[in-house]
């Protein structure tokens, strides 16, 4: 297809001849595919032809792996460059929002005691390949919700020296307490902060 212009009267659908990891390519000026489409594994990838999850955005000179095949978007600027998202609110803040429900998507329930709702964490390259979690902030059931009520806390999880293994170290608990080197008050509900000694 090449026109300067073109106006549908209605839908418009491409389908190719059949599945294929780059059924629909878009080129640069050069030749450059710039954006693919793979219909074999649903997948769109932006600056590479070998995504690797649902949506890929890409700029490095190598595709970094991902966690599994079922990770919804992946992004890498280009080479020491710094990797940012930008949240830009006009009259409003930009927001991150997590949300969690259990059974299905067609039958949802409520999320239970220990659901994580949101998390942000942090891995990175070991050895021979990329960590799994090694630090991360969660905000998390501490009940299970129903209509009336919904408890939360935000939990920190580190890695100490010598391991590759987070543990929760600091939490915010729905009832406002701060317990640090602990997840569990001893002091009683009227404690604001309980501090425990940890190895």
């Amino acid at each position: 297809i090449k026109a300067s212009t073109y106006t549908a009267a209605g839908a418009i659908t491409m389908k190719p001849g059949s599945n294929s990891t780059s059924a629909f390519t878009f080129q640069n000026a050069s030749g450059t595919q710039q954006v693919v489409i793979d219909s074999t594994n649903t997948r769109l990838s932006v600056g590479t032809t070998a995504g690797a999850s649902r949506l890929g955005v890409i700029s490095n000179s190598t595709v970094a792996s991902v966690p599994s095949e079922t990770a919804i978007h992946v992004m890498g600027s280009n080479d020491f460059y710094n990797n940012a998202i930008l949240l830009d609110g006009i009259g409003n803040s930009g927001t991150v929002i997590g949300r969690l429900a259990n059974g299905t998507g067609a039958s949802p329930s409520g999320a239970t005691t220990d659901n994580y709702l949101l998390t942000l964490e942090g891995r990175g390259y070991l050895s021979a390949a990329y960590s799994g979690t090694l630090g991360r902030i969660s905000v998390a059931a501490e009940e299970n919700f129903t209509g009336s009520t919904a408890k939360t806390g935000i939990r920190f999880e580190v890695t100490p020296a010598g391991s590759v293994t987070p543990s929760e170290k600091m939490r915010l608990n729905g009832s406002g307490q701060l317990l640090l080197g602990t997840t569990t008050p001893t002091g009683g509900a009227s404690v604001a902060m309980e501090i425990s000694s940890t190895t």
